[in-house]
């Protein structure tokens, strides 16, 4: 679940991932990454820009933004690989709806 950007030496806008290495050197921790580094990072519940050090998930127990990875980092990828078999259509109803994540919980969906 880790993530890692690359850090620049400066940004026409704020990079969630500069943000928080400067949010590391603030802290004092020697991991923070410099311009030219890579800054690893997990994403957690709460917010667009909720980002942290993994130490700090780990740490102050962050809810890991699970919905976040499978939206964005997973579902592309899985969709293609079942394109092989049945169509994109096909293969985002059956594994990304609703339905789908209830099958087999005993949750209610209305159709």
């Amino acid at each position: 679940l880790m993530l890692s950007k690359m850090r620049a030496k400066t940004y026409k806008v704020k990079a969630a991932h500069d943000e928080l290495a400067k949010k590391m050197e603030e802290r004092g921790d020697p991991a923070a990454a410099k311009a030219g580094e890579r800054v690893q990072f997990i994403r957690y519940s709460g917010g667009a820009e909720n980002i942290e050090d993994p130490l700090q998930v780990l740490d102050k127990g962050l809810p890991i933004d699970y919905e976040w990875y499978l939206t964005n980092q997973l579902k592309q990828p899985i969709l293609k690989l079942f394109e092989m078999v049945m169509s994109k259509t096909d293969a985002e109803r059956k594994l990304f709806s609703l339905s789908a994540r209830c099958a087999g919980t005993g949750a209610k969906v209305k159709q």
